[in-house]
Protein backbone atom coordinates (compact mmCIF):
# COMPACT_ATOMS: atom_id res chain seq x y z
CA UNK A 1 0.00 0.00 0.00
CA UNK A 2 1.56 3.63 -0.74
CA UNK A 3 2.63 5.51 2.53
CA UNK A 4 0.16 8.41 2.01
CA UNK A 5 -3.04 6.18 2.53
CA UNK A 6 -5.89 8.03 3.23
CA UNK A 7 -6.78 7.17 6.26
CA UNK A 8 -9.33 10.42 6.16
CA UNK A 9 -11.50 8.57 3.76
CA UNK A 10 -11.59 4.85 4.89
CA UNK A 11 -8.79 2.84 6.59
CA UNK A 12 -9.61 -0.57 4.39
CA UNK A 13 -7.44 -1.80 1.11
CA UNK A 14 -8.57 -1.69 -2.18
CA UNK A 15 -10.44 -5.26 -1.91
CA UNK A 16 -12.82 -4.27 1.10
CA UNK A 17 -13.56 -0.91 -0.37
CA UNK A 18 -14.85 -2.51 -3.86
CA UNK A 19 -16.92 -5.08 -2.15
CA UNK A 20 -18.24 -2.33 0.11
CA UNK A 21 -19.30 0.06 -2.49
CA UNK A 22 -21.27 -3.25 -4.39
CA UNK A 23 -22.65 -4.11 -0.94
CA UNK A 24 -26.34 -2.95 -2.24
CA UNK A 25 -26.36 -4.13 -5.65
CA UNK A 26 -28.78 -7.24 -6.12
CA UNK A 27 -27.20 -10.61 -6.17
CA UNK A 28 -28.31 -11.46 -9.38
CA UNK A 29 -26.89 -8.98 -11.54
CA UNK A 30 -24.56 -9.07 -14.30
CA UNK A 31 -21.25 -6.72 -14.06
CA UNK A 32 -19.99 -5.20 -16.74
CA UNK A 33 -16.03 -4.17 -16.20
CA UNK A 34 -15.68 -0.40 -18.50
CA UNK A 35 -11.75 -2.52 -19.80
CA UNK A 36 -9.61 -0.29 -21.71
CA UNK A 37 -6.84 -1.99 -20.98
CA UNK A 38 -5.00 0.78 -19.36
CA UNK A 39 -3.41 0.57 -15.53
CA UNK A 40 -7.13 1.56 -13.94
CA UNK A 41 -9.25 -0.68 -15.62
CA UNK A 42 -7.17 -3.91 -15.06
CA UNK A 43 -6.73 -3.23 -11.61
CA UNK A 44 -10.63 -3.01 -11.57
CA UNK A 45 -10.76 -6.15 -13.82
CA UNK A 46 -8.41 -7.82 -11.35
CA UNK A 47 -10.60 -6.93 -8.56
CA UNK A 48 -13.92 -8.08 -10.22
CA UNK A 49 -12.28 -11.24 -11.08
CA UNK A 50 -11.20 -11.82 -7.16
CA UNK A 51 -14.34 -10.71 -5.81
CA UNK A 52 -17.31 -11.60 -7.53
CA UNK A 53 -18.86 -14.89 -9.06
CA UNK A 54 -16.97 -14.97 -12.54
CA UNK A 55 -20.02 -15.94 -14.40
CA UNK A 56 -21.58 -12.58 -13.44
CA UNK A 57 -18.72 -10.60 -14.56
CA UNK A 58 -18.41 -9.68 -18.10
CA UNK A 59 -15.72 -6.85 -20.19
CA UNK A 60 -16.48 -4.77 -22.25
CA UNK A 61 -13.86 -2.94 -24.71
CA UNK A 62 -14.06 0.16 -26.70
CA UNK A 63 -12.06 0.03 -29.72
CA UNK A 64 -11.33 4.22 -30.63
CA UNK A 65 -9.63 3.17 -33.89
CA UNK A 66 -7.21 6.34 -33.86
CA UNK A 67 -4.27 4.78 -32.34
CA UNK A 68 -2.12 2.44 -34.90
CA UNK A 69 -2.04 -0.05 -31.89
CA UNK A 70 -5.51 0.23 -31.01
CA UNK A 71 -6.00 -3.61 -32.78
CA UNK A 72 -3.11 -4.89 -30.63
CA UNK A 73 -4.67 -3.37 -27.48
CA UNK A 74 -8.21 -5.04 -27.90
CA UNK A 75 -5.90 -8.11 -28.50
CA UNK A 76 -4.46 -7.96 -25.43
CA UNK A 77 -8.03 -6.93 -23.67
CA UNK A 78 -9.76 -10.44 -25.06
CA UNK A 79 -6.23 -12.31 -24.43
CA UNK A 80 -6.43 -10.67 -20.46
CA UNK A 81 -10.28 -11.97 -20.88
CA UNK A 82 -9.78 -15.42 -22.05
CA UNK A 83 -6.74 -15.97 -19.62
CA UNK A 84 -9.34 -14.95 -16.87
CA UNK A 85 -12.37 -16.92 -18.03
CA UNK A 86 -14.06 -13.38 -18.57
CA UNK A 87 -16.69 -12.64 -21.64
CA UNK A 88 -15.61 -9.47 -23.56
CA UNK A 89 -17.85 -8.04 -25.66
CA UNK A 90 -15.64 -5.24 -28.18
CA UNK A 91 -16.63 -2.60 -30.18
CA UNK A 92 -15.10 -0.29 -32.71
CA UNK A 93 -15.68 3.32 -33.10
CA UNK A 94 -16.66 4.63 -36.51
CA UNK A 95 -15.64 8.40 -37.24
CA UNK A 96 -17.03 9.68 -40.29
CA UNK A 97 -16.15 13.30 -40.38
CA UNK A 98 -13.65 15.39 -38.62
CA UNK A 99 -14.49 16.32 -35.03
CA UNK A 100 -13.45 19.62 -33.44
CA UNK A 101 -13.86 17.97 -29.75
CA UNK A 102 -12.77 14.59 -29.85
CA UNK A 103 -12.66 13.99 -26.47
CA UNK A 104 -16.09 14.99 -26.07
CA UNK A 105 -17.63 13.05 -28.95
CA UNK A 106 -15.32 9.60 -27.95
CA UNK A 107 -16.80 10.06 -24.82
CA UNK A 108 -20.22 10.35 -26.03
CA UNK A 109 -19.64 7.10 -28.15
CA UNK A 110 -18.32 5.01 -25.92
CA UNK A 111 -20.90 5.48 -23.45
CA UNK A 112 -23.70 4.96 -26.15
CA UNK A 113 -21.70 1.80 -26.53
CA UNK A 114 -22.07 1.15 -22.76
CA UNK A 115 -25.84 1.82 -22.58
CA UNK A 116 -26.54 -0.58 -25.88
CA UNK A 117 -24.96 -3.65 -23.74
CA UNK A 118 -26.67 -3.26 -20.54
CA UNK A 119 -30.27 -4.93 -19.36
CA UNK A 120 -32.08 -4.03 -16.98
CA UNK A 121 -30.35 -4.12 -13.56
CA UNK A 122 -27.03 -5.04 -15.60
CA UNK A 123 -24.34 -2.52 -13.54
CA UNK A 124 -21.35 -1.24 -15.46
CA UNK A 125 -18.04 -0.92 -13.30
CA UNK A 126 -16.15 1.78 -13.90
CA UNK A 127 -12.40 2.17 -12.79
CA UNK A 128 -12.50 6.26 -12.10
CA UNK A 129 -10.37 7.10 -9.04
CA UNK A 130 -9.90 10.38 -6.64
CA UNK A 131 -7.18 11.78 -8.88
CA UNK A 132 -9.43 11.45 -11.71
CA UNK A 133 -11.94 13.09 -9.58
CA UNK A 134 -9.57 15.90 -8.72
CA UNK A 135 -8.92 16.34 -12.12
CA UNK A 136 -12.63 16.97 -13.37
CA UNK A 137 -13.35 19.65 -10.75
CA UNK A 138 -10.27 21.55 -11.76
CA UNK A 139 -10.94 21.29 -15.44
CA UNK A 140 -14.75 22.24 -14.67
CA UNK A 141 -14.04 25.30 -12.57
CA UNK A 142 -11.55 26.35 -15.71
CA UNK A 143 -14.98 25.81 -17.77
CA UNK A 144 -17.43 27.93 -14.76
CA UNK A 145 -19.35 25.08 -13.59
CA UNK A 146 -21.57 25.62 -10.74
CA UNK A 147 -21.76 23.28 -8.08
CA UNK A 148 -23.33 20.58 -9.53
CA UNK A 149 -20.13 20.67 -11.92
CA UNK A 150 -17.54 20.68 -9.61
CA UNK A 151 -18.82 18.08 -7.18
CA UNK A 152 -17.08 15.79 -9.43
CA UNK A 153 -18.41 12.33 -11.11
CA UNK A 154 -20.81 10.36 -8.79
CA UNK A 155 -20.18 7.46 -7.48
CA UNK A 156 -23.61 5.78 -8.98
CA UNK A 157 -25.95 7.10 -11.63
CA UNK A 158 -28.42 5.80 -13.79
CA UNK A 159 -26.89 4.92 -17.28
CA UNK A 160 -29.60 3.30 -20.54
CA UNK A 161 -31.51 0.18 -18.62
CA UNK A 162 -28.66 -0.47 -15.86
CA UNK A 163 -26.87 2.13 -13.24
CA UNK A 164 -23.19 2.80 -13.53
CA UNK A 165 -20.70 2.20 -10.07
CA UNK A 166 -17.12 3.55 -9.80
CA UNK A 167 -16.16 1.69 -6.52
CA UNK A 168 -12.65 2.92 -6.28
CA UNK A 169 -13.85 7.14 -7.03
CA UNK A 170 -12.03 7.37 -3.56
CA UNK A 171 -9.23 5.76 -3.84
CA UNK A 172 -5.70 7.06 -4.93
CA UNK A 173 -4.26 5.99 -8.44
CA UNK A 174 -1.46 5.13 -6.53
CA UNK A 175 -3.02 2.29 -4.79
CA UNK A 176 -4.11 0.92 -8.10
CA UNK A 177 -0.63 0.82 -9.20
CA UNK A 178 0.39 -1.00 -6.43
CA UNK A 179 -1.95 -3.52 -6.89
CA UNK A 180 -1.30 -3.82 -10.48
CA UNK A 181 2.60 -4.38 -9.52
CA UNK A 182 2.05 -6.77 -7.04
CA UNK A 183 0.21 -9.22 -8.68
CA UNK A 184 2.38 -8.70 -11.91
CA UNK A 185 -0.43 -7.52 -14.29
CA UNK A 186 0.53 -6.21 -17.62
CA UNK A 187 -1.10 -3.27 -18.85
CA UNK A 188 -1.38 -1.05 -22.29
CA UNK A 189 0.46 2.54 -21.80
CA UNK A 190 -1.83 4.70 -24.52
CA UNK A 191 0.82 6.97 -26.18
CA UNK A 192 -1.90 9.65 -26.21
CA UNK A 193 -1.43 9.88 -22.39
CA UNK A 194 1.65 12.13 -23.22
CA UNK A 195 0.27 14.62 -25.45
CA UNK A 196 -0.82 17.99 -23.64
CA UNK A 197 -2.87 18.90 -26.18
CA UNK A 198 -6.06 17.44 -24.39
CA UNK A 199 -6.78 19.69 -21.48
CA UNK A 200 -7.22 16.13 -18.98
CA UNK A 201 -3.60 15.56 -20.14
CA UNK A 202 -2.45 19.06 -19.18
CA UNK A 203 -3.46 18.88 -16.41
CA UNK A 204 -2.66 15.79 -14.85
CA UNK A 205 0.87 16.36 -16.66
CA UNK A 206 1.88 20.00 -15.73
CA UNK A 207 -0.66 21.49 -13.18
CA UNK A 208 -1.24 19.11 -10.93
CA UNK A 209 2.58 17.76 -10.19
CA UNK A 210 3.21 21.49 -9.50
CA UNK A 211 0.33 21.64 -7.01
CA UNK A 212 1.78 18.79 -5.46
CA UNK A 213 5.01 20.14 -5.38
CA UNK A 214 4.22 22.84 -2.95
CA UNK A 215 1.34 21.14 -1.26
CA UNK A 216 2.29 17.67 -0.96
CA UNK A 217 -1.28 16.60 0.84
CA UNK A 218 -3.47 18.53 -1.51
CA UNK A 219 -5.64 15.81 -2.10
CA UNK A 220 -6.59 15.39 1.54
CA UNK A 221 -8.85 18.79 1.35
CA UNK A 222 -9.82 18.47 -2.09
CA UNK A 223 -11.06 15.13 -0.79
CA UNK A 224 -13.18 17.12 1.87
CA UNK A 225 -14.43 19.57 -0.77
CA UNK A 226 -15.41 17.41 -2.87
CA UNK A 227 -17.79 15.21 -0.54
CA UNK A 228 -19.01 18.32 0.66
CA UNK A 229 -20.08 19.33 -2.84
CA UNK A 230 -21.59 16.24 -3.41
CA UNK A 231 -23.68 16.60 -0.15
CA UNK A 232 -24.87 20.34 -1.26
CA UNK A 233 -24.79 19.23 -4.87
CA UNK A 234 -28.00 16.64 -3.98
CA UNK A 235 -29.80 18.64 -2.02
CA UNK A 236 -30.05 21.25 -4.81
CA UNK A 237 -30.91 18.39 -7.39
CA UNK A 238 -33.62 16.80 -5.72
CA UNK A 239 -35.12 19.99 -5.25
CA UNK A 240 -34.72 21.03 -9.12
CA UNK A 241 -36.01 18.30 -9.88
CA UNK A 242 -38.93 18.32 -8.22
CA UNK A 243 -39.53 21.74 -9.84
CA UNK A 244 -38.41 20.52 -13.33
CA UNK A 245 -41.02 17.98 -13.41
CA UNK A 246 -44.05 20.50 -14.01
CA UNK A 247 -41.85 22.50 -16.74
CA UNK A 248 -41.15 19.67 -19.11
CA UNK A 249 -43.31 18.70 -21.89
CA UNK A 250 -44.29 15.21 -22.94
CA UNK A 251 -41.00 14.48 -25.11
CA UNK A 252 -38.89 16.23 -22.84
CA UNK A 253 -38.68 19.67 -23.33
CA UNK A 254 -38.51 22.14 -21.09
CA UNK A 255 -40.66 24.73 -21.65
CA UNK A 256 -40.40 28.70 -21.89
CA UNK A 257 -43.55 30.26 -20.29
CA UNK A 258 -42.99 31.20 -16.90
CA UNK A 259 -39.43 30.41 -17.66
CA UNK A 260 -37.99 34.08 -17.74
CA UNK A 261 -39.76 35.20 -14.07
CA UNK A 262 -37.49 33.21 -12.41
CA UNK A 263 -34.78 35.31 -10.38
CA UNK A 264 -31.30 34.60 -12.49
CA UNK A 265 -29.50 32.24 -10.37
CA UNK A 266 -32.81 30.09 -10.31
CA UNK A 267 -33.40 30.06 -13.77
CA UNK A 268 -29.45 28.77 -14.28
CA UNK A 269 -29.99 25.95 -11.88
CA UNK A 270 -33.20 24.64 -13.39
CA UNK A 271 -31.40 24.59 -16.61
CA UNK A 272 -28.52 23.22 -15.76
CA UNK A 273 -30.23 20.21 -13.94
CA UNK A 274 -32.42 20.03 -17.19
CA UNK A 275 -29.25 19.89 -19.50
CA UNK A 276 -27.47 17.17 -17.11
CA UNK A 277 -30.62 14.82 -17.07
CA UNK A 278 -31.74 15.11 -21.12
CA UNK A 279 -27.81 15.32 -22.24
CA UNK A 280 -25.85 14.02 -19.72
CA UNK A 281 -23.72 16.97 -19.49
CA UNK A 282 -22.53 20.09 -17.05
CA UNK A 283 -22.50 23.37 -18.92
CA UNK A 284 -20.44 26.02 -17.69
CA UNK A 285 -21.92 29.59 -17.08
CA UNK A 286 -21.01 30.75 -20.47
CA UNK A 287 -22.89 28.12 -22.23
CA UNK A 288 -25.99 28.59 -20.00
CA UNK A 289 -25.79 32.64 -20.51
CA UNK A 290 -25.15 31.88 -24.67
CA UNK A 291 -28.41 29.55 -24.34
CA UNK A 292 -30.37 31.56 -22.08
CA UNK A 293 -29.52 35.22 -24.55
CA UNK A 294 -29.20 32.99 -27.72
CA UNK A 295 -32.03 29.89 -27.66
CA UNK A 296 -34.58 30.82 -24.11
CA UNK A 297 -34.69 34.48 -25.22
CA UNK A 298 -35.57 34.38 -29.11
CA UNK A 299 -38.50 35.41 -30.71
CA UNK A 300 -40.81 32.03 -30.66
CA UNK A 301 -40.73 31.78 -34.39
CA UNK A 302 -37.35 31.63 -34.47
CA UNK A 303 -35.26 28.41 -34.91
CA UNK A 304 -31.39 29.09 -33.03
CA UNK A 305 -29.38 26.14 -32.47
CA UNK A 306 -26.64 25.98 -29.82
CA UNK A 307 -23.67 23.41 -29.92
CA UNK A 308 -23.67 21.26 -26.54
CA UNK A 309 -21.38 19.34 -26.49
CA UNK A 310 -21.80 16.59 -30.14
CA UNK A 311 -25.61 17.88 -29.67
CA UNK A 312 -27.93 20.98 -30.05
CA UNK A 313 -29.49 23.15 -27.93
CA UNK A 314 -32.95 23.94 -30.46
CA UNK A 315 -36.07 25.84 -30.03
CA UNK A 316 -39.78 25.06 -31.56
CA UNK A 317 -42.84 27.07 -30.27
CA UNK A 318 -42.78 27.40 -26.79
CA UNK A 319 -40.36 25.04 -25.30
CA UNK A 320 -36.56 24.16 -26.23
CA UNK A 321 -35.21 20.67 -27.08
CA UNK A 322 -31.66 18.94 -26.45
CA UNK A 323 -31.47 16.95 -29.78
CA UNK A 324 -28.29 14.36 -30.14
CA UNK A 325 -25.83 14.72 -32.69
CA UNK A 326 -28.14 12.86 -35.86
CA UNK A 327 -26.84 10.27 -38.37
CA UNK A 328 -27.08 10.65 -41.63
CA UNK A 329 -30.09 9.64 -43.77
CA UNK A 330 -30.23 6.09 -45.46
CA UNK A 331 -30.05 6.41 -49.31
CA UNK A 332 -31.91 3.39 -49.44
CA UNK A 333 -34.20 3.38 -46.10
CA UNK A 334 -35.76 -0.25 -47.88
CA UNK A 335 -38.98 -1.40 -47.62
CA UNK A 336 -41.48 -2.98 -44.82
CA UNK A 337 -43.23 -6.09 -46.15
CA UNK A 338 -45.08 -7.08 -42.94
CA UNK A 339 -46.03 -6.51 -39.02
CA UNK A 340 -43.28 -6.01 -36.78
CA UNK A 341 -40.76 -3.07 -35.66
CA UNK A 342 -38.05 -2.23 -38.50
CA UNK A 343 -34.98 0.12 -37.79
CA UNK A 344 -34.65 3.48 -40.10
CA UNK A 345 -31.09 4.40 -40.13
CA UNK A 346 -31.07 8.57 -39.38
CA UNK A 347 -34.54 8.27 -38.99
CA UNK A 348 -35.79 6.27 -36.12
CA UNK A 349 -37.84 2.97 -35.78
CA UNK A 350 -40.95 1.99 -37.49
CA UNK A 351 -43.50 -0.34 -35.63
CA UNK A 352 -46.15 -1.90 -38.12
CA UNK A 353 -49.25 -3.67 -36.11
CA UNK A 354 -52.94 -5.01 -37.29
CA UNK A 355 -55.73 -3.76 -35.58
CA UNK A 356 -59.30 -3.52 -36.41
CA UNK A 357 -61.32 -0.48 -37.17
CA UNK A 358 -63.74 0.67 -34.57
CA UNK A 359 -62.89 4.62 -34.82
CA UNK A 360 -62.99 6.64 -38.23
CA UNK A 361 -61.43 9.10 -36.34
CA UNK A 362 -58.20 6.57 -35.50
CA UNK A 363 -57.98 5.22 -39.11
CA UNK A 364 -56.07 2.90 -40.17
CA UNK A 365 -53.93 2.23 -43.37
CA UNK A 366 -55.40 -0.45 -45.80
CA UNK A 367 -54.12 -4.22 -45.32
CA UNK A 368 -53.45 -5.13 -48.29
CA UNK A 369 -51.09 -1.91 -48.85
CA UNK A 370 -47.84 -4.29 -48.82
CA UNK A 371 -44.71 -3.66 -49.57
CA UNK A 372 -44.72 -0.42 -48.23
CA UNK A 373 -41.59 1.81 -49.62
CA UNK A 374 -39.90 4.27 -47.05
CA UNK A 375 -38.76 7.43 -48.65
CA UNK A 376 -37.82 11.21 -47.40
CA UNK A 377 -39.15 14.24 -48.16
CA UNK A 378 -38.56 14.00 -52.04
CA UNK A 379 -41.26 16.90 -53.23
CA UNK A 380 -43.91 19.27 -52.12
CA UNK A 381 -46.89 17.43 -53.39
CA UNK A 382 -50.38 18.40 -52.21
CA UNK A 383 -52.67 15.28 -50.16
CA UNK A 384 -55.38 15.46 -48.35
CA UNK A 385 -55.08 13.36 -44.99
CA UNK A 386 -58.27 11.11 -43.93
CA UNK A 387 -60.72 13.13 -41.95
CA UNK A 388 -59.90 16.51 -43.94
CA UNK A 389 -61.79 18.67 -46.70
CA UNK A 390 -59.32 20.02 -48.87
CA UNK A 391 -55.63 19.60 -49.40
CA UNK A 392 -52.81 21.02 -48.80
CA UNK A 393 -48.79 20.84 -49.23
CA UNK A 394 -46.51 18.17 -47.48
CA UNK A 395 -44.53 21.00 -45.83
CA UNK A 396 -47.06 23.46 -44.36
CA UNK A 397 -49.06 19.78 -43.03
CA UNK A 398 -46.14 19.23 -41.00
CA UNK A 399 -46.23 22.53 -39.60
CA UNK A 400 -49.75 22.03 -39.13
CA UNK A 401 -48.81 19.10 -37.24
CA UNK A 402 -46.10 20.47 -35.16
CA UNK A 403 -43.62 18.54 -36.36
CA UNK A 404 -40.28 20.00 -34.76
CA UNK A 405 -38.13 21.34 -37.87
CA UNK A 406 -34.88 19.03 -37.44
CA UNK A 407 -37.26 16.07 -38.03
CA UNK A 408 -39.08 17.11 -40.70
CA UNK A 409 -36.54 15.82 -43.57
CA UNK A 410 -36.39 12.62 -41.18
CA UNK A 411 -39.56 12.03 -41.46
CA UNK A 412 -40.73 8.66 -43.10
CA UNK A 413 -42.86 8.68 -46.09
CA UNK A 414 -45.13 5.19 -47.10
CA UNK A 415 -45.52 4.56 -50.62
CA UNK A 416 -47.42 1.67 -52.40
CA UNK A 417 -46.55 1.24 -55.92
CA UNK A 418 -45.12 4.46 -55.93
CA UNK A 419 -48.19 6.48 -54.44
CA UNK A 420 -47.82 8.83 -51.11
CA UNK A 421 -50.01 6.33 -48.66
CA UNK A 422 -48.91 7.72 -45.26
CA UNK A 423 -46.78 10.00 -43.32
CA UNK A 424 -45.18 8.95 -40.30
CA UNK A 425 -47.29 8.87 -38.16
CA UNK A 426 -48.98 11.63 -38.60
CA UNK A 427 -52.02 10.74 -41.12
CA UNK A 428 -53.24 8.18 -43.58
CA UNK A 429 -53.55 9.93 -47.32
CA UNK A 430 -57.17 9.55 -47.72
CA UNK A 431 -58.74 7.02 -50.28
CA UNK A 432 -55.90 4.60 -48.69
CA UNK A 433 -58.04 3.96 -45.50
CA UNK A 434 -59.19 0.60 -43.93
CA UNK A 435 -63.18 0.77 -44.02
CA UNK A 436 -64.69 0.76 -40.37
CA UNK A 437 -64.54 -2.85 -39.45
CA UNK A 438 -62.12 -3.95 -41.74
CA UNK A 439 -58.60 -4.63 -40.36
CA UNK A 440 -55.59 -2.11 -41.00
CA UNK A 441 -52.10 -1.49 -40.06
CA UNK A 442 -51.34 1.04 -37.75
CA UNK A 443 -48.12 2.98 -38.14
CA UNK A 444 -45.87 4.22 -35.37
CA UNK A 445 -43.07 6.25 -36.14
CA UNK A 446 -40.15 6.84 -33.31
CA UNK A 447 -38.07 9.54 -33.97
CA UNK A 448 -34.56 9.49 -33.57
CA UNK A 449 -34.91 12.51 -31.27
Amino acid sequence: MPTDAMPWIDNIDLRQAFEQALTDIPHTATFWVAYSGGLDSTALLFLAQQCLPLIRVKAIHVNHGVSPHADQWQAHCEARCAEWGIEIHTEKLRWDAPTSNFEAEARAQRYSVFESVLAPDDVLLMGHHLDDQIETFFLRLMRGAGVDGLSGMPETRPLGAGILVRPLLNRLRAELADLVEAEGLGFIEDESNDDNQYDRNFMRNRVLPLLASRWPMYRKPMARTLHMLGGLQQDTQEAQSADLVHRLTEDGGLKIPGLLDLPKAALLSLLREWLRQVAKGTPSMSQLQHILDDVVAAQADAQPVFQFGIGHIRRFKTAIYYTPALPALSENPGSLDSVGVYDVPGSGSVQITVDRVVDPKRPRLKQSLMPLEIRFETDNTNIRPVGRSGSRDLKRLMQEYRVKPWLRARMPLFYYQDQLVAVGNLFIVAGFEAIEGDLGHQIDWKPIA
